[in-house]
């Protein structure tokens, strides 16, 4: 299995309910590629980490560097790992003000809430970084 953490730019901001939109069709999709992972997003700043088989990934990360949506992307990490570090798709964005449909699953509050193990996975820890430094 691999893993894969990159960041990148929104090309435009990216308002709640575009976040919330956009939740709704990456879950699914990935979830359909056996994907897991994570999307962090603050102030135009994305990191995200995809996690699972390695083709996969690599298909999924070819297309997100084709979207016209993202600029500046910079992959951080590229590794095999035998554990998943996010056992479902998430996506994170500050105190949102749109409530999510109830069926949408996949929203975390990993922004605003406390601290991680300080063991966790490099993936992890980077996704970390990015929640103590994106004000």
């Amino acid at each position: 299995m691999l893993t894969l953490t990159y960041v990148s730019s929104a090309t435009a901001p990216m308002d709640e309910p575009t976040l919330v939109r956009l939740l709704g069709e990456i879950g699914p999709r990935n979830r359909g590629r056996d994907l897991t992972g994570m999307l962090l997003y603050r102030g135009g700043n994305i990191i995200s980490t995809l996690e699972g088989p390695e083709r996969a990934v690599e298909e999924t990360f070819a297309t997100i560097t084709r979207d016209p949506r993202h600029h500046g992307i910079l992959v951080l990490l590229r590794e095999q790992t035998q554990h998943r570090q996010f056992s479902d798709w998430s996506t994170s964005f500050p105190r949102p003000t749109v409530e999510p449909d109830p069926r949408l699953t996949g929203y975390t509050p990993f922004l605003t809430c406390g601290r991680d193990r300080a063991d966790a996975a490099p993936g992890r820890r980077l996704l970390e970084v990015f929640r103590a430094s994106m004000r």
